[in-house]
Order: structure tokens, then sequence, then C-alpha cells
């Protein structure tokens, strides 16, 4: 997948920090945030290119042998859909979290926890706000497995957007179990928070990316 480094570099930072130590950092930190949410902005727009690309590819293969590509499109079609569904609701939140601060390029002023803390969280409690960002993102998986379920040649795309997608309980560096949500989203900076969401909409177009490359190959077969 692409973007993984810096993926690992999110992670990395916001397994081993806690609230108190983000407070504590250096602001250099949280320009840092900054500087890799643009560049996978940029990675990800490159994404959706080279998505319209592999549409059109696959609309013309229907198009030249509609027995043999017609599913292939049904499906690429749908995957594309729920995508851009997913993707429209991850940018709305974003847009939200960036208006809430004057200016939202100044990443050094982007240290505070509020937005998402009182958005997602109340009495240790998840909001319904919150609830509704883990549906979508467990929405999202599951009506992806749900279309490739009965494709041959996809089960090891169908067990990765399992493992990208999954909100189980995270493990702490104690071993202790933690709601995915608070983990993840709970105490963080906001500028930290953005580009995590940056990464779960590089995923989804990661994903889409994929499937469509297979759904291309080879006309279906099922299961």
């Amino acid at each position: 997948m692409k973007n993984i480094s810096y993926l690992v570099i999110i992670i990395l930072f916001t397994s081993n920090f806690s609230s108190y130590m983000f407070s504590q950092s250096s602001p250099n930190i949280f320009s840092s945030f900054g500087e890799i949410d643009e560049k996978i902005k940029v990675s990800n727009i490159n994404t959706e290119s080279k998505k319209r690309d592999l549409i059109n590819t696959l609309e013309l293969k229907a198009k030249e042998s509609p027995s043999e590509y017609g599913e292939n499109l049904k499906k690429g079609k749908q995957i594309n859909e729920i995508t851009e569904i997913f993707n429209l609701y991850l940018e709305n939140l974003k847009s939200e979290m960036e208006n809430s601060v004057e200016d939202p390029t100044d990443y050094e002023s982007m240290d505070k926890s509020e937005f998402l803390d009182n958005a997602f969280f109340k009495d240790d409690k998840i909001t319904p706000r919150g609830q509704e960002f883990l549906n979508n993102i467990n929405n999202y998986r599951d009506n992806l497995r749900k279309i490739l379920s009965d494709v041959k040649g996809m089960e090891s795309i169908v067990k990765e957007i399992y493992e990208i997608f999954c909100t189980k309980d995270a493990i702490d560096r104690e071993g202790n179990p933690f709601p995915w949500l608070e983990y993840h989203y709970k105490g963080f900076p906001l500028i930290a928070s953005l580009t995590k969401i940056t990464v779960v909409q590089s995923d989804a177009k990661n994903i889409e990316i994929e499937i469509l490359s297979k759904l291309i190959e080879k006309p279906l077969t099922n299961n």
C-alpha cells in the first residue's frame, strides 16, 4: 500500500505519546504532522486520477465485451460509489475540524484535542457523533467485503480490507484493551487526528485501486 511510511510515522507518534507528552512536545512535531498530511493529500489526488483511468478502461472493456466484463463494471461502480460516499463523509468531518481553528495552515496552533474529545466522547462514553464515525468505517469495510465475497481471486483483498478497517479493541503497551475509537482519537492534537483521517482516506482510495486493477485483469468467476 502507498503511504505506508507515513502511516508508520503516525502510529509511532500516536501510540507512544500520551496526551500529556504531546503537550510537552516541541511545536515542530505538530508541523511535521501537517507536512505529512499535505504529502498524503497530494498522493490522494494522484490516486484519484489513476482511479478515473481504471474506471474508463473497465468501461471500455465492458463496452467491447459486455458478456465478459459487464459484471466487473457493475462491481467496480459499486465500489467507486461507496468509496466516494465514505471519502465525502471524512472530508466533511475534516473541514469541521479545520474550521475549529483560526488558521488551519498554522499546524503549531493545532495542538489541542478538544474538538474530537467533545464530538466523540462524553463521560467516558462514545457520543452519537463518535458512533457515527465508527459506523461509517464499519459499514464501508463490510460493504466492500460483501460486494467481493463471492468473487474468486479476491480473497486476499477481502482479508486486507478487514485488517485495514478493523475497529476491534486495541491493546496498549501494558496489554490492556482499549476501545478502538478512544485509543486512536481521544486526547490527541487536532493535527494528529486530521492526519490519521487523511490516512484512512488514502487507505480507501488505494484499496479501490487494487480492486479496480483486479477487475480489469479478467472476467469474474464466482467462488
